[in-house]
């Protein structure tokens, strides 16, 4: 392959009428100029469709998305499932001014992404728009049940595109180095470093930042019950309590539910589990 991106330049040649079918439907529909979908995995593998004119992925190789969009990190960073940007205010695009430049050169404004994870893969679609207000993004978000279904349509119908990609993924870990296995997402935040400084001046740890229901939650993991018994016990569904149990997990760079309860012991035994804690 010529280029990192050069996988993916092939898959949006080779699906061209279809990309172009899609578009079509996408801004008619939802007034939406644009959409992507990226998978990576824990390792750093990565690949990406992006459906688009070549013009656009070549600018987005060129100002080196793939080195420096915090984004492109550990799965185990927490990220929002669902949500919505305006690039023209987005913090995590302060020390990339040149991806900032590019999504405004070619109006997309407004990003709406959909992900979803599993221990080993992140995968997320997203969308383009060149909305600019509220009002805008607050319409978007009527057809995220719609935008889910056209996501999961695309993938099924285009499994030969995706097993292409598959067979040719970019090793993110290797191109971004070490920082690649850090939390590029929070570091890259200017909101998230100025509150860090404000704890850390109170003295409040970071990794307590839990709500009295994760504590509870965590207080019973360490008692040996399971998801479903602490569903039980607390009024709330087993699939909330495995939400809130794999949110902490990445809270805390937890691998696995052994390493959680491990690290939970040790936080206990100093006492750092009380109510009162932030």
């Amino acid at each position: 392959m010529s280029s990192l991106l050069e996988p993916t330049k092939i898959a949006c040649r080779n699906s061209e009428r279809l990309v172009s079918q899609l578009l079509g439907i996408l801004q008619s529909q939802f007034n939406l100029s644009e959409f992507y979908y990226y998978n990576i995995d824990s390792a750093g593998q990565f690949f990406c469709f992006q459906a688009s004119n070549l013009e656009l992925v070549e600018s987005l190789e060129k100002n080196g998305l793939l080195h420096i969009y915090p984004f492109y990190c550990d799965i185990r960073h927490p990220r929002k499932m669902n949500q919505t940007t305006f690039y023209t205010d987005d913090p995590m695009l302060t020390n990339a001014p040149k991806i900032k430049n590019c999504f405004s050169h070619f109006d997309y404004r407004l990003g709406v992404q959909l992900r979803r994870r599993n221990n080993t893969n992140l995968e997320e679609f997203g969308f383009h728009s060149a909305a600019t207000t509220p009002n805008d993004c607050k319409s978007i978000w009527n057809y995220i049940p719609e935008l889910r279904l056209f996501a999961q349509w695309f993938l099924n119908e285009n499994q030969s595109i995706m097993e292409f990609l598959k067979e040719n993924p970019i090793d993110l870990a290797k191109i971004i180095g070490p920082e690649f296995y850090r939390n590029r997402i929070l570091e890259a935040d200017p909101i998230y470093q100025e509150r860090k400084k404000f704890l850390t001046a109170l003295g409040i740890r970071q990794e307590l930042e839990l709500s009295t229901t994760d504590i509870d939650t965590i207080r019973l993991l360490l008692k040996g019950y399971s998801a479903s018994q602490i569903a039980k016990l607390l009024y709330r569904s087993k699939r909330t309590i495995e939400h809130r149990i794999e949110n902490i997990k990445l809270k805390w760079n937890c691998c696995s539910k052994a390493e959680l309860i491990q690290k939970a012991q040790k936080l206990s035994n100093e006492g750092a589990l009380s109510y009162n804690t932030f």
